[in-house]
């Protein structure tokens, strides 16, 4: 990034290339993020990408330049993007991903029962960055989509939400968006029997509590999928 060495510095903001003015009390560019997903960006929408002097930020920079002083650079750009088109574009890598990550769970267990740990746990961590991925992805939908649609929680009649899910939430609740605590606490006997050498018991978890949950997930997300779909088509 290119720092503003003119005599006074001003940074100029663009939203979704409008000219956005700020508060003098927007300092850094935390602060600006702050402002703007709370006080101008409306409700449906969240930034996305942040461009600073021309250079796109990675999540991994955008993380350390929150601190940074405005006034050092001449130009931030940041782009939104609406809460379902996010929620879509992720549901839809999660339809290919799930189900393949249900099947490698297995191919785990059955290498570390045969006493591949090498390849066996490979293939576990490999799962397991999935599964964190898919749990944070669903977290941010519950907490900025399905908190003003409660009934897409719960099963609708053919994919689609029914005027009795709506009203009422009823309906068989998916298992995508149950509490996770169990599923958590089995990450942690994994860890144990992983410190323990206990590969066997790795397999038991993986197989049986583990893997079943995953599964379920992959059943479900068609479904959720097209009533996501037909909530944008709604709006």
């Amino acid at each position: 990034m290119t720092k503003n060495t003119r005599g006074k510095p001003h940074v100029k903001v663009f939203l979704d290339y409008r000219d956005v003015g700020i508060p003098p009390a927007v300092k850094t560019v935390q602060d600006l993020l702050i402002h703007i997903q709370s006080d101008v960006l409306p409700r449906d929408r969240v930034i996305q990408h942040i461009v600073i002097d021309g250079e796109y930020l990675s999540e991994e920079a955008e993380a350390s330049a929150h601190n940074l002083v405005l006034d050092k650079f001449e130009n931030v750009e940041l782009h939104s993007r609406k809460v379902i088109e996010l929620a879509l574009e992720g549901l839809e890598h999660a339809v290919e991903i799930v189900p393949a990550v249900a099947e490698d769970m297995l191919a785990s267990a059955a290498a570390l029962r045969s006493g591949n740990i090498r390849d066996g746990m490979t293939i576990l961590h490999d799962c397991l960055t999935m599964v964190e991925w898919y749990m944070d992805l669903t977290e941010a939908i519950e907490a900025l989509f399905l908190s003003s649609k409660p009934w897409l929680r719960n099963r609708g009649l053919n994919g689609t939400p029914t005027d009795v899910d709506k009203e009422e939430g009823s309906g068989k609740p998916y298992v995508t968006f149950a509490d996770k605590d169990s599923l958590l606490s089995k990450f942690g006997e994994l860890e144990a029997a992983q410190e323990s050498d206990d590969f066997v018991g790795i397999a038991d978890l993986i197989e049986f509590e583990i893997q079943p949950v995953v599964g379920r997930w992959a059943k479900e997300l068609p479904e959720i999928l097209s009533r996501v779909k037909a909530e944008r088509a709604e709006a």
